[in-house]
């Protein structure tokens, strides 16, 4: 109670002042208050982080900005044009920040911001592939490395035959199977769109649960017998594709890679999604486009060449034979 109170004196706000934002303080109370609980653990982390970023947004640049209207880049995008997601990440953070403070009101009634000049900002485009997407060769390269029995094989496995994220692949463990199944809810969207999801365990990702070390709770576990924690997992990854070297791969490269040998073997766009639990059918269509596309193109690539095998040109005679070619 008594630091409630504590903060709220914090707050040093101004009648009439067009921002409602005078100092980085009410900066400091927005990150505690309930608003943020709607986000997942790492996603609040990640708004407290660029929140501690808007630091040097200093209260008279907050008025001029809010007041003038002038606010027409941040430097989440204007100082990070080699970092185009993260500036993204950074402005949409902003904006959720300035929409808590028109929501919230203060104690006279007024709120905390009256307009939310990021919402004005925006987003800058690029195109990128994404994680690199794992290859067979990189996979054995990776399973000489690590054999069955070891915990980096049986993490690989865990998100190579289940095609989930590391967020949930982390939480796996035997509660979570029954008559050969699995059965969870993604952790992604948990608290907005709950999506359990049913998968079976394949023989071949069985033989390698029944060979490794697991834990009580999850079949992962650290070197303290405990569950990974999300970036634990994923550091303690990124360290076994050293030792195995292969700097470019990651753990949802393996998610990906799933996703693109199911496509390849035939797989449907509404096969992927029950797969891996996608709601928009834009993704899956990605993997099977580019399936599709190699088996076209190889069936199909033979119509290019002729018949008389003894021509050179496709369209039945060689350049020698045609007008003007001055040969």
């Amino acid at each position: 109670m008594r630091r409630r109170r504590r903060s709220r004196a914090a707050l040093s706000y101004v009648p009439g002042d067009t921002s409602g934002l005078t100092t980085v303080r009410h900066l400091r109370l927005l990150r505690k208050r309930r608003g943020l609980r709607k986000f997942s653990p790492v996603g609040r982390q990640q708004l407290f982080d660029h929140i501690r970023l808007l630091r040097c947004f200093v209260p008279s640049r907050i008025r001029n900005i809010v007041s003038e209207g002038q606010l027409t880049t941040l430097p989440a995008t204007s100082e990070w044009l080699d970092l185009p997601g993260a500036a993204n990440n950074r402005l949409k953070a902003i904006r959720q920040v300035f929409k808590f403070g028109m929501r919230k009101k203060h104690p006279d009634g007024k709120p905390y911001v009256l307009t939310n000049p990021a919402r004005d900002v925006d987003r800058l485009k690029y195109g990128s592939t994404g994680f690199h997407t794992w290859t067979l060769d990189e996979v054995q390269q990776f399973e000489k490395r690590h054999p069955i029995g070891t915990k980096a094989r049986l993490g690989m496995a865990l998100l190579m035959f289940l095609g989930q994220r590391r967020g949930d692949t982390i939480r796996f463990g035997r509660q979570h199977v029954r008559n050969g199944m699995l059965t969870f809810t993604q952790r992604k969207s948990l608290h907005r769109k709950p999506k359990p999801l049913t998968l079976p365990i394949l023989p071949v990702l069985q033989k390698i649960i029944d060979a490794s070390p697991c834990g009580d709770l999850t079949f992962l576990v650290n070197h303290l017998n405990q569950p990974f924690t999300d970036a634990g997992f994923g550091n303690r990854f990124r360290k076994w594709c050293d030792q195995a070297g292969l700097a470019q791969c990651s753990a949802h490269g393996l998610r990906k890679a799933g996703a693109t040998i199911a496509a390849e073997n035939g797989a449907t766009s509404r096969q992927l999604m029950a797969i891996f639990g996608w709601d928009d059918i834009k993704i899956a269509e990605l993997y099977t486009r580019g399936a599709d596309q190699r088996r076209l193109a190889q069936g199909a690539m033979h119509l290019i060449e002729t018949k008389d095998k003894t021509d050179i040109s496709p369209w039945g005679r060689t350049r020698s034979r045609q007008r003007g070619c001055g040969i």
